[in-house]
């Protein structure tokens, strides 16, 4: 006669096997959590380092002297007014006879100046009225008023990325220029740090919804005419 199960051994193995595929389906739901959590986290970070990476390569071949510093800072032309930080680019197609770069700062904020060939990049944080989205942004001329359309409109800006944290929330592109002697000395290098957050208009959290910030100091060279 052969043995059979009894409804309570079907009962306990039953349960058994339920804890099993719990566990297997929660060990399973948490990896793609991490894995998803994870993707978010380096996304945000490789977009900050990229921003870093597209400042430092224009900082560095910026181009001034005592008297007319590689870098500066300003606002965005109203009615944004923005903090923004520029450096100067000599766009001369030749150096001088001595092989001297030109620094050439005639009427510097001048669009109309066509003498003036040391084009000021400038960089800032735009926010989108109405909300939507926070950017991190180049102007290939800080002199003009680019969403005006002096220099043919937004179309010529580069967004470099719409994932910056909210101004109302401490900004996600922040700079501190430093001199030397302190205050009052030459600009000699620029601390720049960018925040960024998955979706800037969601609150922060750290799976779901992580932030990310870079920060660097770049050294500006200087060429002098003497």
């Amino acid at each position: 006669m052969k043995k059979s199960f009894t409804l309570i051994e079907l009962i306990l193995a039953l349960a058994l096997l339920g804890v099993i595929i719990l566990g297997v389906t929660a060990f399973d739901v948490a990896s793609r959590e991490f894995l998803r959590s994870s993707r978010r986290k380096a996304q945000v970070l490789n977009e900050a380092v990229f921003v870093l990476e597209h400042i430092a390569k224009r900082a560095v071949s910026g181009i001034g002297d005592i008297s007319n510093p590689a870098i500066g800072q300003g606002i965005t032309p109203a009615p944004y007014n923005e903090p923004m930080f520029y450096i100067f680019q000599d766009t001369h197609p030749n150096p001088n006879p001595n092989g001297i770069l030109d620094i050439d700062r005639s009427d510097p904020w001048n669009p109309a100046n066509p003498s003036n060939l040391d084009i000021p990049i400038g960089y800032a944080q735009q926010s989108v009225a109405g909300g939507g989205e926070e950017v991190i942004f180049m102007c290939p001329n800080a002199r003009h008023n680019h969403r005006a359309g002096d220099d043919g409109g937004p179309g010529r800006h580069e967004i470099l990325t719409r994932r910056a944290r909210p101004l109302a929330d401490g900004g996600g592109f922040n700079f501190t220029i430093n001199r030397d002697p302190p205050v009052t000395g030459i600009p000699v290098s620029v601390t720049i740090k960018v925040t960024l957050r998955y979706d800037p208009w969601k609150p922060k959290h750290m799976r779901n919804n992580p932030e990310a910030t870079a920060e660097t100091t770049i050294s500006v060279p200087g060429y002098s005419l003497n």
